[in-house]
């Protein structure tokens, strides 16, 4: 049994010298990983961006009495969740970016970065998940009053007059939900190149 066990060790520790605890592979895609990651997650944070800055719909409501209907319109600034998913996704693609050219320049350039970089963009992708995932919450939650109403605060249903905006709300939440999953992996590709 003891020469199955030194036997199995140094084959793993041949293994190691050979690839490094596996990282050898991974850092040979890493940096590609993450270049195609970082433009995914660029994509997923402008897109909503997009959609909120362009959702103002007008409507004309018609009334029985003189003077006999009025406009309204229903924009991402009169809602203060979307006013904050607006302000946090343009901070996240501002941020994409910014890593987005550093990592296609490290990659192209074949330059490895220092551990101290990595680890501080490590950190801001941590913090930016859940700084994503506040603003498609936020903006979650208008969809949702939007769509339903609240009965006991006596907030009215508008999705059924303001249709276009709550499809460009609810789509700029659906694509929040893709860009924080960005992060996620991000973090895990960074976890998977800096461990020993």
């Amino acid at each position: 049994m003891s020469d199955i066990n030194s036997e199995s060790q140094s084959i793993m520790a041949r293994d190691h010298k050979m690839n490094g605890h596996g990282s050898n592979k991974l850092a040979k895609y890493a940096g590609f990983i993450e270049v195609v990651l970082r433009f995914i997650l660029f994509l997923t944070t402008l897109a909503p961006v997009l959609l909120l800055a362009t959702s103002k719909q007008t409507v004309f409501f018609r009334l029985p009495f003189p003077p006999y209907g009025m406009s309204a319109s229903a924009k991402f600034t009169s809602i203060p969740a979307l006013v904050f998913e607006i302000s946090a996704l343009s901070a996240a693609c501002l941020y994409s970016i910014i890593t987005g050219l550093l990592s296609i320049y490290s990659y192209m350039m074949g330059i490895n970065r220092s551990a101290k970089l990595m680890f501080s963009i490590f950190v801001m992708d941590l913090l930016l998940v859940g700084m994503v995932a506040a603003a498609g919450g936020a903006g979650g939650e208008a969809a949702y009053i939007g769509l339903r109403g609240n009965k006991s605060a006596r907030w009215p249903k508008i999705c059924t007059a303001y249709d276009t905006f709550c499809l460009h709300v609810g789509f700029s939440c659906l694509t929040s939900i893709f860009a924080d999953t960005a992060l996620i992996f991000l973090i895990i590709l960074y976890v998977l190149t800096l461990s020993p």
